[in-house]
């Protein structure tokens, strides 16, 4: 059977009459026209290929695939069960499925290194997903929406559908690639924990006195009826990651090869995860913590999770008990001279300032941006902020009568570097990854 990297590279090698045109007199490299000027461009043929997996019912790795010459990137996928109130339960409870559905399974993902097990980069989780769909997802927010979650509407019986969201790894961006990594021995596997039982993902609630109420999970099983679930609840249908490749012609991948033999850089965004120790908070009150974090940074992003929303499944509710932004007033202070470098009202970090660097204003109550650069998505180290030891993040919440926990992520700046096949992360705090 012919596979897709084989049909890719017949397909690399057909020319058809307009491309002859235009191509120079050696046929080997083509040209796009603009305005009578000719620029020598890649030959390339893209193809979408499911990557091979190993694991369990809540982790797994996916393999790169061999051969190809770059990853463009890479989708996770779940076909979500057919469920069903049992029909002596219909009169009194009702179903849906988590809003973010897909968002809410990835527990955490990141790329290893085989060979030592060594983390690549930062790991992602639902949180740092979660805000770059609000604040990046600029257009068809609506589509990718509809696309990761399943229905989230209360029905007694939900259909089976695919869920699906692209993954945001450094190999992504629009300029970025993984180029020549995608060996026969590649050594890079992208691993995940995710949530899949489905208590974890499915609502369900009961009818009491004319009133909705959620439900604690553990009825769900005994309430509902599923086509596909494992004896231990977890979903039947195994996870899946696409990934998007393509394959070049020979003389730009010398040329790349060539590059790669002392050093080819690329820039891209990521997020950091900061745990300050004192995160919980409940009532009124004031935050204070370093950042300490040495790093390139554009900003960060900040909000507060409503955890006991979180306990009956809305676990992306960042208002307070009131339903309202819980935070009131930031300020950065700098330490050495305790002198308040910037104090503003919350509502700027959530409307004016990331509409100022081209972000999209999220429609979610209680998420934040600050920024430290004025040039929208501009990626450059020198329009950045390093933070040191001495920088302390002041908040001030309201969080009424709900209990809260504080994230907070560094919108960085990292280089990949590929040299002789393999890749390493370049950061201020380990430029040897």
């Amino acid at each position: 059977m012919t596979t897709h990297l084989e049909k890719a590279m017949k397909d690399l090698s057909f020319v058809n009459e307009m491309q002859k045109y235009i191509s120079d007199s050696k046929n080997e490299l083509y040209s796009s026209i603009i305005n009578d000027r000719r620029f020598f461009t890649s030959r390339n043929v893209f193809f979408d290929e499911q990557l091979p997996y190993s694991g369990n019912d809540s982790e797994f790795d996916f393999t790169f695939s061999g051969n190809a010459h770059t990853l463009i990137s890479t989708w996770l996928c779940q076909k979500l069960p057919s469920v069903k109130v049992k029909d002596e339960f219909a009169d009194r409870y009702r179903i849906a499925w988590m809003p973010k559905t897909l968002i809410l399974m990835i527990e955490s993902g990141c790329i290893i290194r085989k060979s030592d097990n060594k983390q690549l980069g930062e790991p992602i989780n639902s949180y740092i997903l979660d805000n770059r769909l609000e604040f990046e997802t600029r257009e068809n927010y609506a589509q990718t929406i509809e696309l990761l979650q399943g229905t989230t509407e209360w029905s007694k019986s939900i259909d089976s559908c695919y869920i699906m969201m692209n993954q945001p790894f450094f190999y992504s961006g629009e300029k970025q690639a993984l180029k020549k990594i995608l060996t026969p021995d590649v050594d890079y596997i992208h691993r995940y924990r995710l949530r899949r039982r489905i208590s974890d993902i499915l609502r369900i609630q009961i009818l009491e006195k004319g009133i909705w109420v959620d439900c604690d999970s553990s009825e769900i099983r005994a309430k509902c009826e599923f086509n596909t679930i494992t004896a231990d609840g977890f979903l039947g249908h195994r996870p899946e990651m696409w990934g998007r490749f393509n394959v070049m012609n020979e003389e730009e991948v010398e040329s790349i090869r060539d590059i790669a033999k002392t050093s080819y850089l690329s820039m891209f965004r990521e997020l950091i995860e900061i745990n300050p120790p004192n995160n919980q908070v409940r009532g009124k009150g004031r935050l204070n913590f370093m950042i300490n974090r040495r790093a390139a940074i554009r900003g960060f992003y900040f909000m507060i999770v409503n955890m006991d929303s979180s306990q009956v499944g809305n676990h992306f509710d960042y208002s307070n008990s009131y339903g309202m932004d819980p935070i009131t007033t930031t300020s950065l202070v700098r330490n050495e001279t305790d002198i308040e470098w910037e104090r503003l009202p919350a509502i700027h970090h959530s409307k004016r300032i990331p509409l100022m660097v081209g972000l999209r204003v999220p429609e979610t109550v209680g998420l934040h941006y600050h920024a430290f650069t004025n040039i929208g998505n501009f990626i450059d180290v020198e329009n950045s902020i390093n933070f040191d030891e001495k920088t302390e993040f002041i908040l001030e919440y309201d969080m009424g009568r709900s209990e809260g926990r504080l994230c907070i992520f560094l919108d960085a700046i990292r280089l990949c570097r590929y040299k002789d096949g393999k890749i390493t992360i370049i950061s201020h705090e380990d430029p040897e990854s």
